[in-house]
């Protein structure tokens, strides 16, 4: 069956923020019946499977019922399969393990290797295998055992064929890739290169957004802990600020740092610290909801909807799990301790910052009274504001005894008559 591939003109495009919209002003121009049509955006060279049409007869009304935007930009005849349009609107929408599969499929490529300019060699997801997810083989062993006489069969020679094209998204291009597979009985190369042709410019776009994707996660996650890092913390706590400043819910946060940490690198090395640091972030996470790597051996912990008591023996809990634990790393076995200090969240907070701040107090008391122990903040805040009250009245007095000085120089300075 045939269909009209519209090329819709950029503007369009641009004027709308999400696929749903994008969808509903694609409408395919089909003649005197309607026929639901594959959408193609040169801008974009993107692919679109609208789901809906209007009545229209011809091209000038087609662009009378878009009120006034322009034409498309082309219009071509292609004969392309129900199946086909299905599935470039199905990969679009699929998670990307499953949509480079089904182009594998769709290929019948034995192995398909993606190249991107800002990385040497992409291959797809960074945290499980990456391989299984673009390389597609089918590999067969041969049986163990010498061949018999008479049982040996005609060698068949494994023919192959290589094709290599770039990957452009949006008139740039991004990468290359390179796809390769069996040549079978009947392999039709030219029509096998009208389908790389036919899907590369969706798989490009797949495989930008993707590598996007990943790229984010790489700038809220820390390298060595696999935690989201202080960025992710301040991005996720400034996002819910006004929810947390209705009250409805209690939001304490705890700053958790491990003791002398300082003395395993410089004593063992870096890489037995780093080693140390990664197994107790994994405690860490296990013994509380939401826990972030705040910098070098400092953690933060937040509980969102959890009452004083119940933090507290989470953190209490936690402290003593670690403590008597031990910890393998270059051959050795470490025993370390963590302090704490616990402070809750008060709606008349400016930001989220001020009750970091007071937790981070709490934990400098911790480490003051000897380490391995967790403080709250409420039990300390007298004995801080007493200091507090303190220091001003000390600077108070500085103050005074710098200015009876500057008098005395003064003085001292005038001429005698």
């Amino acid at each position: 069956m045939k269909r009209l591939v519209i090329i819709v003109p950029d503007t369009i495009t641009r004027s709308v923020s999400n696929f749903k919209e994008i969808h509903r002003q694609a409408i395919p121009v089909t003649g005197q019946s309607i026929i639901n049509a594959l959408v193609y955006d040169a801008y974009d060279e993107n692919y679109f499977f609208p789901p809906g049409s209007v009545q229209v007869k011809s091209i000038d009304d087609y662009a009378d019922q878009r009120s006034g935007e322009s034409k498309p930009a082309m219009i071509k005849e292609a004969v392309l399969p129900e199946q086909r349009m299905h599935m470039l609107l199905d990969i679009r929408l699929m998670p990307f393990e499953k949509a480079m599969s089904r182009i594998i499929a769709f290929l019948d490529a034995r192995q398909i290797d993606v190249y991107l300019f800002d990385n040497d060699r992409f291959a797809g997801n960074d945290t499980t295998p990456q391989r299984e997810i673009i390389t597609y083989a089918t590999q067969q062993e041969s049986a163990p055992g010498l061949p018999q006489a008479g049982d040996a069969t005609p060698l068949q020679e494994e023919r192959e064929t290589i094709y290599e094209t770039p990957l452009v998204v949006e008139g740039h291009q991004i990468g290359h890739c390179r796809i390769e597979r069996h040549m079978t009985d009947g392999f039709d190369r030219d029509l096998w290169i009208k389908d790389i042709e036919f899907i590369t410019p969706a798989a490009a776009r797949i495989i930008q957004a993707n590598q996007h994707r990943i790229q984010s996660r790489k700038a809220y996650i820390d390298d060595l802990t696999q935690l989201y890092n202080w960025r992710k913390l301040n991005e996720q706590m400034g996002r819910m600020f006004k929810q947390f400043k209705t009250g409805r819910k209690e939001l304490f946060v705890a700053m958790i740092d491990i003791d002398k940490f300082k003395i395993i690198n410089d004593t063992y090395g870096h890489l037995a610290g780093d080693e140390v640091l990664r197994q107790a972030a994994l405690v860490i996470r296990d013994g509380v909801p939401h826990v972030y790597r705040y910098c070098s051996e400092l953690f933060c912990a937040v509980f969102y909807g959890q009452d004083k008591l119940e933090v507290l023996d989470a953190v209490e809990s936690l402290r003593k799990r670690i403590e008597q634990m031990s910890f393998q790393a270059a051959g050795l076995e470490f025993k370390i301790t963590v302090s704490s200090g616990i402070a809750e969240f008060e709606t008349s907070m400016n930001c989220f910052m001020d009750v970091i701040d007071r937790a981070d107090k709490a934990l400098y008391v911790s480490k003051e009274e000897g380490r391995n122990r967790s403080m709250f903040y409420d039990d300390i805040k007298e004995r801080y504001q007493a200091e507090a009250s303190r220091l001003r009245q000390r600077t108070m007095m500085l103050e005074e005894e710098l200015r009876l000085l500057r008098e005395e120089l003064a003085r001292k300075k005038r001429p005698l008559n």
